[in-house]
């Protein structure tokens, strides 16, 4: 997803894992590099990050979406899921505390 920012020259906005954390607001292991869709599904909690770096749906906020008759199109928003790319610098990855950190403030089990 971040490479077609970076291809246009461009960085995506940065998704906070733990939004809530001021000192951490941009610290690089506090964060995502999402296109603006996925980051708008992030912050709404339609997807999540697990702590082995994967991103997945929500599917509890899916099945609103199949309840609100709104899913259309949600295999092919889903079909990009899945590993996400890693800084090499360990010390620059999203920290697993701060991803449950996260998950628990989304209400995604865990």
């Amino acid at each position: 997803m971040a490479s077609v920012w970076v291809a246009q020259g461009g960085f995506p906005p940065q998704a906070p894992t733990d939004p809530y954390v001021r000192a951490l607001a941009h610290a690089v292991y506090n964060g995502l590099a999402l296109a603006p869709t996925y980051h708008r599904a992030f912050d709404n909690g339609l997807i999540y990050i697990t702590e082995d770096y994967r991103m997945r749906i929500n599917p509890a906020k899916e099945g609103e979406l199949h309840a609100l008759n709104l899913s259309d199109g949600i295999e092919g928003f889903k079909a990009p899921l899945g590993a996400i790319f890693l800084p090499p610098d360990k010390r620059q990855r999203p920290r697993p505390e701060l991803i449950r950190k996260a998950n628990r403030f989304r209400m995604i089990a865990g």
